[in-house]
């Protein structure tokens, strides 16, 4: 709630909100918000995780399950996707076209692909980027890591090509875990972060379809 109010307020004042985590539970809220300004939202997770299941350690809202919660109120699209449970498979084959996952495995190569994500965007995104969606080779430090996930650059290719033919309304950066004593991975988050919202700032004002 306190996240949804603070997002609610960013937005009132016609700014972009990006928010920085922490667990992936922080994008619930913040997505419910730009979901009252925009009634066509659809939310895009970068994630190698579906976190598609209904209840995980007998929460039903955390790391696990926020986009199944997402998917719920909005129209969901996961890329990057390489490590997903039977549960989540099975709801998938019962959510029909509302909520879709694009395997990292089907994602190769990229610019191949890259239309077929846009497509199934509305006009207005919410993005929702778990750094886990990169190689660990990359930032290992996250609490999930999977191997075989984006590189560097194709991860700014999606950014940047979702940044000028889709409106990103509100984003958010989650499952940092920075270690004590290394820096590369915050040095790397933060160059991240200055690329986003170098992507947001200068296309905002040159979006097509």
């Amino acid at each position: 709630e306190l996240i949804e109010r603070e997002t609610s307020s960013i937005l009132e004042d016609g700014k972009i909100p990006l928010c920085l985590g922490g667990e992936h539970s922080v994008s619930f809220g913040a997505v419910k918000a730009a979901g009252r300004f925009h009634r066509d939202l659809s939310v895009l997770s970068l994630d190698a995780h579906a976190d598609m299941r209904h209840r995980y350690g007998g929460l039903e809202l955390n790391h696990a399950t926020v986009m199944r919660r997402i998917s719920e109120l909005f129209p969901l699209t996961a890329a990057g996707v390489r490590s997903i449970s039977r549960e989540e498979v099975e709801f998938l084959e019962k959510a029909g076209d509302r909520v879709s996952v694009l395997f990292r495995r089907d994602m190769i190569p990229l610019r191949d692909r890259i239309p077929e994500l846009l497509d199934r965007l509305t006009g207005h995104v919410y993005l929702s980027i778990d750094v886990d969606v990169l190689d660990p080779s990359i930032v290992p430090e996250t609490g999930t890591p999977e191997p075989g996930g984006l590189d560097w650059f194709e991860l700014n290719e999606i950014l940047d090509r979702l940044t000028r033919h889709r409106t990103v309304v509100a984003c958010d950066v989650v499952e940092f875990a920075p270690r004590p004593g290394e820096h590369a991975g915050s040095a790397i988050m933060a160059r991240l972060i200055l690329r986003l919202v170098g992507f947001l700032t200068r296309n905002s004002g040159s979006r097509s379809g």
